[in-house]
């Protein structure tokens, strides 16, 4: 019975506080047992007895269902407070530094080391938001230039098909990106204006030989 009521008193405290894992339910038994209870809002190292790993844990509340407070890994960000921020529906975080899913060295606002699944993409453009506005030139021979290539990626090994970013920095430096490490990545949005307008430039080529075709035509018919 004793063990009945420490499992049952370690789940309560589980769906308490919001530690999730079967993991920390055996820490939390094994507390128990030793008659060692953690208090609320202690890190995790007093739970785990390793590293500060973390000040704060989330909690789901009942209402809402968002998290009132994140954990803060603090040999990482040298912060001891939480930055995440609950309003309404939503929650943010006003820190200035980068988030990294898969990654330990985030490079951008949220840099994900792997793939991304989504309904869509919006992308900010807004006329509003934008200077020095100017008609692109000369895209037809520009794209002629860029070669596609398949690939196998080192990471996944996944086979894919895109640009090499080196080369298609020689041709739209402004869609490539260069990181600390030196690593490239591109902008695969930013090539449909190029494509568009070289469409257009082209459909100019094809009207004009059309027109050229009928002219010829027309001189052969009066020949006969």
């Amino acid at each position: 019975m004793k063990k009945n009521n420490i499992i049952i008193i370690s789940l309560l405290i589980v769906l308490t506080v919001g530690i999730v894992g079967f993991n920390y339910t055996n820490q939390l038994v094994a507390l128990f047992v030793e008659g060692a209870a953690p208090n609320p809002g202690h890190s995790l190292s007093e739970i785990e007895g390793g590293a500060d790993l973390a000040t704060k844990t989330y909690v789901a509340t009942a209402v809402s269902g968002l998290a009132t407070e994140t954990y803060v890994n603090n040999s990482v960000s040298g912060i001891s407070e939480s930055n995440w921020t609950p309003s309404g529906t939503n929650i943010y975080n006003s820190n200035s530094g980068n988030v990294g899913i898969g990654i330990t060295v985030p490079t951008e606002k949220l840099h994900v080391n792997g793939n991304v699944v989504a309904t869509s993409y919006y992308y900010t453009s807004d006329i509003r938001l934008k200077d020095n506005i100017n008609s692109l030139e000369d895209s037809l021979s520009k794209i002629l230039k860029l070669e596609g290539i398949s690939y196998t990626l080192q990471s996944t090994k996944e086979d894919k098909l895109g640009f090499s970013a080196q080369e298609l920095q020689k041709v739209f430096p402004e869609l490539v990106k260069e990181n600390n490490e030196g690593y490239l990545s591109i902008d695969g949005s930013g090539l449909i204006a190029p494509l568009v307008e070289a469409v257009k430039e082209q459909q100019t080529i094809i009207e004009s030989q059309q027109t050229e075709i009928d002219e010829l035509k027309d001189i052969i018919n009066n020949l006969k």
